[in-house]
């Protein structure tokens, strides 16, 4: 044995267990971590995608011809989009004094809202911002006939227009259109067929108005209308109501206001006869005297009351 290997053999020998093991992990790691044949360095990966780039740089007209289809089926769905144009706007009903009221007051108030009657009144009101006092619903339709035909029913003719803003003097035409476009407004349907929407939120005391149409002009006609109908409503049903009260207090101010100055101007006039009177009169205890003193006083008092 040569003496070398006999030496090794020795170490190996007096090496104590620990220290085998630790040496035949290092052998172990050594083995697995060994580069395997179907590995590839960074060099020949880069070389690779350089060659692929290659390929496809010199194949672009394949790449092209394959997207054209592609492309245009995009296209042709995109130009099918219609644009819509959806806002809303959020009411906040003062609350009473016992929450059981103000969730009375809430439903009631909705129900009043989202009645057909009241999207009637909105159709048939004219807009005079164009200084022209065209029907709602005729803005309406031309908006839909403009921007999204398909969203008006086949029924409506192209370019139909109302003559009359009274239902009672409707031709059978105007009557059937109107009919179809009120179904429209108030049924849900897709995001741009212009539905007139109140919803409530019973515990907060929100009511939240909101529309959606193909025409931002059109939106915000509607959703103006809207507002103004639904807090007239408010006004009008709600005993309360606070523009109620001011409006009966400032009619009640300017009839007192009227009244003083009857009573100062009616005052005057008798001072000034009075006046006359005692200038032509020597007894200051005629009737006459006598009578105008008394309405003196009285008017003074009658104006300070009104004052």
């Amino acid at each position: 044995m040569p003496v070398g290997e006999g030496a090794g053999l020795r170490r190996e020998k007096n090496q104590t267990g620990p220290e085998r093991a630790i040496r035949m992990t290092k052998a172990q790691l050594h083995t697995d971590y060994a580069r395997k044949p179907d590995e590839i360095s960074i060099r020949n990966l880069i070389l690779k995608i350089g060659e692929f780039i290659r390929l496809i740089i010199g194949r672009w007209y394949l790449l092209v011809l394959g997207a054209l289809p592609l492309a245009y089926k995009q296209y042709s769905s995109a130009k099918r989009v219609q644009p819509t144009y959806p806002a809303s706007t959020t009411l906040l009903i003062k609350p009473q004094d016992i929450a059981k009221e103000n969730k009375s007051l809430i439903l009631v108030f909705s129900r009043l809202a989202n009645s057909k009657e009241l999207i009637k009144e909105i159709l048939l009101e004219r807009e005079d911002t164009l200084g022209v006092g065209e029907l709602i619903i005729n803005r309406y339709l031309e908006a839909y006939f403009q921007h999204d035909t398909l969203g008006l029913s086949p029924e409506i003719l192209r370019g139909f227009r109302f003559e009359h803003d009274d239902p009672a003097q409707f031709t059978p035409e105007e009557t059937k259109v109107f009919k179809l476009v009120v179904e429209k407004v108030t049924s849900p349907g897709m995001s741009r067929n212009g539905y007139l929407n109140v919803s409530v939120d019973e515990a907060l005391g929100l009511i939240t108005l909101s529309t959606s149409t193909p025409s931002e002009e059109l939106t915000f006609l509607l959703l103006r209308r809207l507002r103004q109908k639904v807090e007239r409503l408010f006004f009008e049903n709600t005993l309360f109501a606070q523009k109620k009260a001011f409006q009966e207090i400032f009619e009640e101010a300017d009839s007192l206001a009227e009244g003083y100055r009857k009573a100062y101007y009616a005052l005057n006039k008798t001072r000034d006869r009075y006046e006359r009177l005692l200038r032509t009169l020597r007894d200051s205890n005629d009737a006459k005297v006598l009578y105008l003193h008394d309405k003196i006083i009285r008017l003074e008092v009658q104006a300070e009351l009104y004052k």
